[in-house]
């Protein structure tokens, strides 16, 4: 088995266990209902998404695959902070230096803390800073490269793939920005990047290399600059990027009165639009937008006597948001079928009915109700199992060890089997040579 096959099956494999472990998670039910409309923009991508129930509100070719820029470095500072410490010293390679494009001039040999690369990559996005603190946790950017991929899959940013740690052109380097919003969204639980993040000049102290000279870097967000006509104080982190190819990028969080959103644009070609597009979507989903949750995972819906006279609560199996301008407010009701219950057998968890969720009259949504307890029932008893429960929870662990050694068992007998029929036809060749 070569190395491009292998690195096919290890791909395949973890893309085949993330969609098991959150199968259950990637639950998206929500109605957007609106009576006003979002900005005009000129940029090719664009996503607004509400930080706290991952609701996509608006979205321009939010799944369409773009060039990144130095908005690459998000998912460069998220695997930073998830492996190194702040106070950690990272040795600068002979390769740091030649990097293209933006740099702090970091010299080979040079001892740097961690924090001050951070403060290089995510203020002043140092292309130098990327690469050391890629070698660093990886040993190379190709390796770095790898990781980037296999962290964002797990994120659930499928429609990434990364080939270097700055976002420098390159073939293959893309994302989407909703991918680009989940990494923000995930690097956002570092508390410590967000003051990095805020921070309007910083000074790299003297190291090993620099005894004279100190190196500043200094915040180019024209949002975050407070002496900025483009200032919007409710941003708490943001990166932006830019090359020849991609034009403009930015994916930015904010908070406001108890709220939060991620507005992520992509492809800009004007760096004053990038500005003026992404305070306007704050300003739009803040000013006039809600998200109501109208139903929670797990909540009781409705206590339900069954026909020999079993009573048993149903429960909701997801949350469910309707998104809305905030002058309309939703009142729904479920609507399902009683009668259907007939079954003698329900176990923790089963679904009883699949409910229509009505608003004004019409179904927005469907919601299925589920048993909160297992049940069995006959003639003469009535009896709650909780060994079903247990049974069924073991099933469910099997399923999640079975699956992923079939899938992989699988792809390595058709590797096997095309290497043995590629071998038959090899000898097949010779034999024929031979005989003429």
């Amino acid at each position: 088995m070569n190395k491009k096959q292998l690195n096919y099956i290890n791909k395949s494999f973890l893309v085949l266990i993330v969609l098991i472990l959150f199968k259950s998670n990637i639950v998206f039910a929500n109605v957007v209902i609106l009576d006003t409309e979002a900005p005009d923009l000129t940029s090719e991508g664009a996503i607004v998404i509400d930080f706290d129930t991952g609701q996509i509100i608006y979205g321009k070719n939010e799944h369409k695959k773009l060039m990144p820029a130095s908005t690459t470095k998000v998912m460069t500072a998220l695997l930073t902070v998830e492996n190194l410490k702040l106070d950690d010293i990272a040795l600068v390679s002979d390769k740091p230096p030649l990097a293209d494009g933006s740099s702090m001039g970091f010299l080979e040999g040079e001892e740097i803390l961690v924090e001050d690369l951070l403060y290089s990559l995510l203020i002043h996005s140092a292309n130098d800073a990327a690469e050391i603190l890629a070698e660093t946790i990886s040993g190379s950017k190709e390796e770095f490269s790898k990781l980037m991929n296999k962290r964002a899959i797990e994120l659930g940013a499928l429609n990434t793939h990364f080939v270097n740690p700055s976002g420098l052109t390159e073939d293959n380097h893309y994302t989407t920005p909703y991918d680009l919003s989940l990494m923000i969204k995930e690097l956002y639980k570092h508390n410590n990047i967000s003051n990095i993040c805020h921070t309007y000049s910083y000074m790299l102290p003297l190291t090993n290399k620099t005894t004279e000279e100190n190196r500043w870097v200094a915040n180019k967000n024209a949002l975050m600059l407070k002496n900025s006509k483009h200032f919007y104080e409710p941003i708490v982190l943001a990166k932006t990027g830019w090359t020849p190819d991609a034009n403009s990028s930015q994916t930015a969080l904010a908070e406001k009165d108890g709220k939060r959103y991620i507005v992520t644009l992509m492809n800009t070609k004007k760096r004053e639009d990038l500005w003026i597009e992404t305070r306007q979507l704050f300003d739009w989903v803040f000013n006039e937008i809600e998200v109501y949750k109208v139903y929670e995972k797990d909540q009781e819906i409705k206590t339900l006597t069954l026909k020999d006279g079993t009573e048993t609560k149903l429960n909701s199996s997801d949350d469910f948001y309707i998104v809305t301008d905030k002058k309309t407010k939703p009142q729904t009701i479920l609507q399902f079928n009683e009668n259907d219950f007939l079954k003698d057998e329900y176990k923790k968890g089963d679904v009883f009915a699949e409910a229509k969720i009505l608003l004004n009259q019409k179904e927005i949504g469907k919601l299925d109700l589920i048993s909160n307890q297992s049940i069995i029932r006959n003639t003469e008893t009535v009896e709650i199992d909780q060994s079903i429960e247990e049974a069924e929870k073991g099933k469910s662990q099997k399923l999640l060890i079975v699956y992923p050694v079939i899938f992989i068992t699988l792809i390595l007998l058709l590797v096997r089997l095309r290497n043995k029929n590629k071998h038959k036809r090899k000898i097949k060749k010779i034999l024929n040579k031979r005989n003429f």
